[in-house]
């Protein structure tokens, strides 16, 4: 009985053999054909060495094709990278690739739990004489990931805490235990029977209470001066809407301020727009011109600075102040700015305390703006049902931390911690950074039935590269491409 080829591809075991067979190409000759014409006769001669000296050794297939090597190598001078990471490094194919595309001052921190591995291929990197731009580091990677962007928080917190010139003395808990703590005290003082049926302190009296040391003394003179002007403002002058003179297509524009603002594009390119803008609750004079520029329109709309924490919480008491007048204050919600910032607090914290507040107070509109990123948000609860959070996770860094500061990490390590990896380095990658997953094809077993012949080292990690390629085909914060290079490159460049 004849066997078809198709037959005959079926029964054939997934997963390569050895070093030259290790591409998706269904021809060998023609990926043959590729590195005789395209990459042999251009490939570095410390490549050729190093890639000579690997095939020889017992675990070749572990190491990045040639094929892969000369497109990484092309992919970081487009992007012009400098600073770099790399995950699982052998005998350092792709880590001579890289540091060969580096600029002279280009770095690589380089992780890989087998230092023997690496010291095979490190006399020809040092022989290139690019082993200055490589530091190796031994040992599992996710503890030192962990440790990264541990110290990058210490640093985050230490910066911000430079920079807040109105410290608050609040610990876990917040505002909301501070609000607790003031009902209690206004009911034992009216004789009332229950915190619940004293009046709610105003925002402007949370933020006071939460810089007033025990003698009595603000935190700092800044915050002195922001209480002295928001209660003289409280307590003596009324509050006047901002006016802005709008043409006829800000009329027309969407009713939230952002679009307003856009429509107002053309015109501000021309000339600053003034604003009138009653100032005296800021200790101003009530008509002071205050001007728009069209670069300040533009940082507002893209948000791509970070405003003083103590401006946004006078924005935020300002307008709540605003609505508790106009007696909208059941519809909308301004989250204090401090509740959220991440110093001590995850991700996932951060919204459960968010979703929490949310479903409890039952506002309509929320306003959130992100201290510790570089954009505000306005979140709309449905008619009915509760309100979904998602927080914009887009952070600012500091020139000492390893966080946000990446242009391209490599991962080709362990295939089972794909996954906890991207969880780390998603924040050290910059944005507009590249992180580069290999081996995400998985010698064509993803798109193989479950019950197809593999060798035992693709059917062990076969679900783990399925289960990497739908987490980073949903993962808003970036975008994707996957390459069939070698056994196939998934690209992720970090968009927030």
């Amino acid at each position: 009985m004849a066997v078809t080829q198709e037959q005959e591809q079926q029964t054939q075991l997934l997963g390569h053999k050895d070093l030259a067979h290790k591409s998706l190409l269904q021809s060998d000759a023609l990926y043959q054909y590729i590195l005789d014409t395209s990459v042999h006769p251009r490939e570095h001669e410390s490549l050729k060495e190093l890639r000579e000296m690997t095939e020889k050794h017992p675990w070749n297939l572990m190491a990045t094709p040639p094929d892969e090597g000369q497109f990484l190598s092309m992919l970081l001078k487009l992007m012009n990278a400098k600073n770099t990471m790399e995950i699982g490094v052998y005998t350092g194919y792709s880590l001579l690739s890289t540091a060969l595309a580096l600029p002279p001052d280009g770095k690589i921190l380089a992780l890989d739990v087998n230092r023997e591995h690496y010291e095979l291929g490190l006399p020809i990197i040092e022989k290139a004489g690019v082993a200055h731009k490589i530091d190796f580091r031994e040992g599992p990677a996710l503890p030192f990931l962990d440790e990264l962007l541990k110290d990058d928080k210490r640093l985050a917190a230490q910066e911000r805490q430079r920079l807040n010139d109105t410290p608050h003395l609040l610990s876990r808990g917040g505002y909301a235990k501070l609000e607790k703590k003031l009902r209690k005290s206004r009911a034992d003082a009216l004789g009332l029977e229950s915190p619940d049926l004293a009046p709610t302190p105003a925002r402007y009296e949370l933020w006071k209470a939460a810089r007033t040391k025990s003698d009595g003394n603000m935190t700092s003179s800044s915050a002195a001066l922001i209480s002295q002007r928001i209660f003289t403002r409280a307590q003596k002058q009324p509050i006047h809407d901002t006016v802005i003179h709008e043409d006829d297509d800000m009329a027309e524009a969407e009713v939230d301020p952002i679009s307003k603002l856009v429509t107002k594009l053309p015109r501000l390119k021309k000339a600053s727009l003034e604003l009138y803008w009653d100032l005296r609750g800021f200790g101003l004079p009530p008509h002071v011109p205050v001007y728009i520029t069209f670069s300040d329109a533009l940082e507002v709309i893209e948000g791509d600075r970070m405003l003083n924490i103590s401006i946004i919480q006078l924005w935020c008491m300002y307008m709540d102040t605003i609505v508790v007048d106009q007696g909208r204050s059941s519809m909308y919600g301004f989250v204090e700015p401090q509740t959220i910032q991440p110093s001590g607090n995850t991700l996932q914290n951060r919204q459960h305390y968010l979703q929490t507040w949310m479903d409890e107070s039952k506002r309509d509109i929320y306003l959130v703006p992100y201290i510790d990123g570089q954009s505000g948000r306005s979140y709309r609860r449905p008619s009915a049902g509760r309100a979904d959070v998602h927080i914009d996770v887009r952070r600012g860094k500091t020139d000492e931390s390893k966080k946000g500061s990446l242009d391209f990490v490599f991962v080709d390590a362990d295939k089972d911690n794909y996954l906890n990896y991207h969880k780390r380095v998603i924040d050290l990658v910059k944005i507009g950074g590249l992180i580069g997953y290999d081996n995400t094809l998985w010698h064509g077993s993803v798109a193989a039935p479950p019950d197809a012949p593999m060798m035992d080292y693709v059917k062990n990690h076969r679900g783990h590269m399925i289960e990497l390629n739908r987490c980073l085909a949903q993962d808003s914060m970036i975008e994707i491409c996957q390459l069939s290079v070698g056994d196939g490159i998934t690209l992720c460049r970090r968009i927030i």
